[in-house]
């Protein structure tokens, strides 16, 4: 006996009538924490797409000193938008995909703990170092100069895009895009 697929269990909630105010979903239930699960994955992969897209200060000093015309081109060329610091990435993918299902409270620690985001070198290294035993990989990987290299970013996001792809076309097949806040 295999296991069911998301859609099939998306689809046994919605047809037993686990949740009788859809798109609103019923505590406690799979489809609930399938939708938590998506969104923390689209947080993850978006601001891995922001850190892809950081600005460094010799992209800022190259496009200033570049005329009107040149800077416009160049601004088409690096795929605005672009981020000064790991801190407005993540900002940035917090406001892409929680803004409007958190409240006031929610926000506000949120906006708080992007104050403690590390600098996207930090945040690389954790992504990219070979592995190592748990309790080493830390120490590691902030003792280490290792190169700010994208390969296993894009490799997390070209496994992570099709798939909250996927998982978004099945909760709208179902109505079970709960717009709550909490």
């Amino acid at each position: 006996l295999g296991s069911p697929t998301i859609a099939e269990l998306m689809h046994y909630e919605a047809s037993s009538g686990y949740h009788p105010n859809l798109p609103q979903l019923t505590d406690k239930r799979g489809a609930t924490g399938l939708l938590w699960v998506r969104r923390q994955l689209s947080y993850q992969t978006t601001v891995f797409e922001n850190l892809m897209h950081m600005r460094n200060s010799n992209d800022i000093d190259n496009i200033m000193s570049m005329s009107d015309q040149n800077q416009q081109q160049q601004q088409q060329k690096l795929a605005m938008p672009l981020f000064a610091t790991a801190n407005d990435a993540v900002a940035d993918a917090y406001r892409q995909v929680y803004d409007n299902y958190h409240g006031w409270a929610i926000r506000k620690m949120f906006h708080y703990s992007f104050q403690g985001a590390p600098d996207t070198q930090t945040i690389y290294h954790h992504m990219t170092s070979p592995s190592q035993e748990k309790d080493d990989l830390g120490r590691y990987c902030c003792h280490q100069d290792l190169p700010l290299d994208h390969a296993h970013p894009r490799s997390f996001l070209n496994i992570a895009r099709p798939l909250l792809n996927d998982l978004a076309r099945a909760f709208d097949h179902f109505q079970m895009n709960d717009p709550s806040r909490v």
